[in-house]
């Protein structure tokens, strides 16, 4: 079988991890595989000999004007690479769902939703906004076989519409993750941060800079988390739009010895660094930030939304969205008590065999045949 991923962009985060992962699992059960992406480096440079297809349409990233030009270049792509199968990931190209769907022998069209975005709850915006992305999706999803959600909190929640053929597949991690050492872990982090890590807690989240990681909730109330863990240090790792205002922040709040912003891809390699996870993002899909902790076998505290909870399935680890509050008594309940969050890591790495690379790759067979 020909199978062609195509996504919006080709730089670090979770949607690139999935199709990087399921590219090579696919490959390694006998199939043809290519992947199509606009800006960026990493799905590239991780996809070892598949080939990849740059979509010049996407090459400044997604907008309207870009948006109106990535129909009839996935078009023409589809007619030049002839595949069985096109898989769609990520809202902005749906849209190239439109041309192929009127070919003549076209293939099947499949579209994996990695996050409600604009249309979860948590996102705050104007109603006709909402509206109007509603009515979009209804439209373009018609054009689509199989609608794929990674959690069954999305599909739930979503104001989409009842789609005649939809699955729930949970994004699978790769069994085998490596993970740098912690000493040498902690060793390049103290380089690129200027600390002596050796005596610090060190909290670790990764993620894009953006709206929906929220980050700027944990640095406002970062002075707290310091009267709980006086010798505690933040890092961050990821980039995005939002990465001047959040430094500007960690300036403001006089937080430079502190909390530190790190630009390192795939970061995921370095959390044995890390004495504890946080996540506190708006919206979600099924975060592989999540599952590579888990994999590290961290402590974890993550705002319960999404499919985060089906990761974790464990009250003491979630906190309600933007609830300082609750987010401070969580983290003082993990701290304070180390054998009970040692059993909540054990019993959070058992749950990985629900999230394996393999099982993910077979249900998506099953769609593709």
């Amino acid at each position: 079988m020909k199978i062609l991923l195509v996504t919006t962009k080709a730089t670090p985060g979770g949607v690139q991890v999935f199709i990087s992962s399921l590219a090579k699992s696919l490959v390694g059960h006998g199939h043809e595989v290519a992947v199509a992406a606009g800006v960026g480096n990493f799905l590239p440079d991780s996809l070892n000999k598949i080939p990849f297809l740059r979509l010049k349409s996407l090459v400044q990233g997604a907008s309207f004007l870009s948006l109106t030009h990535l129909p009839l270049e996935l078009r023409r792509l589809v007619v030049k690479e002839g595949p069985d199968v096109v898989h769609l990931n990520g809202s902005h190209v749906l849209a190239g769902a439109l041309l192929i769907f009127f070919m003549r022998n076209r293939p099947k069209l499949v579209f994996t939703i990695h996050g409600l975005s604009v249309l979860d709850p948590n996102y705050e915006q104007l109603k006709i906004k909402r509206c109007l992305y509603q009515k979009i999706f209804r439209f373009l999803l018609k054009k689509i076989d199989e609608v794929v959600y990674i959690c069954h909190k999305n599909l739930t929640d979503s104001p989409l519409l009842t789609q005649r053929s939809t699955s729930t597949i949970y994004n699978g991690i790769e069994p085998d993750q490596l993970f740098v050492s912690r000493l040498e872990a902690r060793q390049e982090i103290g380089k690129l941060t200027g600390q002596d890590l050796k005596d610090k807690f060190l909290m670790v989240s990764i993620g894009r800079l953006a709206y929906q990681k929220n980050y700027k909730f944990l640095i406002e109330n970062w002075s707290h988390v310091l009267i709980l863990k006086p010798n505690s240090c933040l890092v961050i790792f990821g980039q995005g739009e939002d990465e001047r205002a959040l430094k500007k922040m960690v300036r403001d709040y006089k937080y430079q010895d502190s909390i530190f912003i790190l630009d390192l891809a795939p970061a995921s390699v370095y959390l044995k660094c890390a004495d504890l996870y946080l996540q506190c993002s708006r919206y979600e899909g099924l975060p592989y930030a999540i599952l590579e902790a888990v994999q590290a076998e961290l402590p974890i505290l993550a705002s319960d939304v999404g499919g985060i909870r089906e990761i974790l399935n464990n009250d003491a680890q979630l906190f309600t969205l933007n609830d300082s509050q609750e987010f401070l008594e969580k983290l003082d309940n993990i701290l304070s008590h180390q054998e009970k969050t040692a059993l909540t890591i054990q019993n959070n790495y058992k749950r990985l065999s629900l999230f394996s690379l393999e099982k993910m790759t077979q249900a998506y067979l099953d769609i593709y045949q």
